[in-house]
């Protein structure tokens, strides 16, 4: 699955990063779907 990488700042300056997996990404795995 594709991995969709998200920075952000919290409250008080707190950098994080938040990931984050496409369902629709998840459909090529599968034969046959669309």
């Amino acid at each position: 699955m594709e991995i969709i990488v998200n920075h952000k700042a919290l409250d008080k300056g707190i950098n994080v990063i938040q990931l984050e997996t496409a369902s629709g990404a998840a459909i090529k795995s599968f034969e046959g779907a669309q």
